[in-house]
């Protein structure tokens, strides 16, 4: 994947994606972080997501991380948790 075309996706489809990972989180900081997060997962896989399937897997991708999220602030110590 060319970084043209990996700028063309981004533009195309973060918006989405940090919708959703703002939904999921309910903070703007943590989905901007999960939004890269799934970005940089299609960097490493070379791009290779068939253009038909490329949203469902993208939005696979940050529902996973959203998941991970949310459990490791439901796991993390009091102290870190501020409660």
């Amino acid at each position: 994947m060319t970084e043209a075309e990996f700028l063309e996706i981004y533009r195309e489809h973060a918006a989405l994606v940090l919708r959703f990972c703002a939904f999921r989180t309910g903070s703007a900081q943590d989905a901007e972080d999960l939004c890269a997060e799934v970005f940089a997962r299609l960097l490493e896989k070379g791009g290779d997501v068939e253009s038909v399937k490329r949203i469902a897997w993208l939005h696979a991708v940050a529902r996973n991380l959203c998941a991970d999220w949310g459990r490791r602030r439901k796991w993390a110590p009091l102290d870190e948790a501020g409660d």
